[in-house]
């Protein structure tokens, strides 16, 4: 039996609020769509009436996903970097707004860009189990394409949720034959590794980022492990905030993005660094005594942690 197409929605098109003044460019994740980004997209909006709000959508993504294994981490910086060079150039401030993968992109792309601020939502670095890293590139050839939905449990809310973001409202998904169909869902292992090529890149350049950070994560994601995240984070010399809230990966689509405090503290996260950084032609050099350096402590539901 045929699904319907993926990302057919008008939600899963990038989107661009014109502002002026501070600009935000909102990075999704994998294999996510503009879709993920927008309720935090509005939240920031109604919070500064006059920002410049812009969703990308990264290539073989959201109704391209057809041709995911077409695209890879380069095809993926290029767009972001375009459009923060295209923002830079019209605005006094530019923060890059990244989730899971898409944070990844971001920590890259702030590498070669004058931006204010990076913001990260559940940053993937690498994969939770150290096998899957040491292994994978040598199985790669072997593997062609995966299912991840091949145990999908149809009993589960919110993976039924997840799946009609997917393909709309026109699934029946209570039907057997949909059910099996989407279990048959492929993923090209060529995209999976492009992945994991973002987030392992990610994290070996962490120690070279100078503008200021802030990450929020979720105390029971199984994609981007905490225990991960700290590690990485804690090579972060200019990481002002850390939050860890009770979510699983999905935290950027969660209530506490929206109608929780999360927009409030992002709002002091960029207020409190309103000035633009100068020239990041030279990366810093290591700090005397070691790369690890005291965050802000910012006061939120959850558990913020100081770095």
């Amino acid at each position: 039996m045929s699904l319907p197409r993926p990302f057919t929605a008008p939600e899963h098109l990038p989107f661009y609020w014109q502002g002026r003044g501070t600009a935000f460019v909102l990075i999704h994740g994998f294999p996510g769509s503009p879709a993920e980004m927008r309720p935090l997209a509005a939240a920031l909006r109604a919070a500064n009436a006059e920002a410049t709000l812009v969703g990308c959508l990264l290539p073989g993504f959201g109704p391209e996903v057809e041709a995911m294994e077409q695209y890879g981490m380069d095809d993926w910086l290029r767009v972001v970097d375009d459009l923060t060079a295209r923002l830079l150039a019209e605005h006094d401030r530019v923060f890059l707004i990244g989730n899971s993968m898409g944070a990844s992109l971001a920590l890259q792309t702030a590498l070669h860009h004058e931006v204010s601020g990076l913001i990260l939502f559940a940053p993937f670095w690498r994969a939770p189990q150290r096998w899957i890293d040491l292994l994978f590139p040598l199985l790669r050839p072997w593997l062609g394409t995966m299912r991840p939905f091949a145990k999908a449990d149809f009993a589960d809310p919110a993976f039924v949720q997840s799946v009609r973001r997917i393909l709309g409202d026109g699934a029946d998904l209570e039907d057997a034959a949909v059910q099996a169909a989407v279990r048959a869902l492929p993923l090209p292992v060529h995209a999976l590794g492009q992945a994991l090529r973002t987030g392992h890149c990610a994290a070996r350049l962490a120690p070279h980022i100078r503008q200021p950070v802030l990450v929020f994560q979720g105390s029971d994601d199984p994609v981007a492990h905490p225990r991960i995240a700290q590690r990485v984070l804690a090579r972060l010399r200019s990481l002002k905030g850390y939050l860890e809230v009770s979510a699983d990966h999905d935290l950027i689509r969660s209530d506490l993005v929206t109608l929780g405090s999360i927009p409030a503290m992002i709002d002091r996260f960029v207020q409190g660094h309103a000035r633009p950084l100068p020239s990041l032609a030279r990366r810093p050099q290591p700090r005397p005594g070691g790369t690890r350096r005291h965050s802000t402590s910012m006061e939120l539901e959850g558990t913020a942690h100081v770095l």
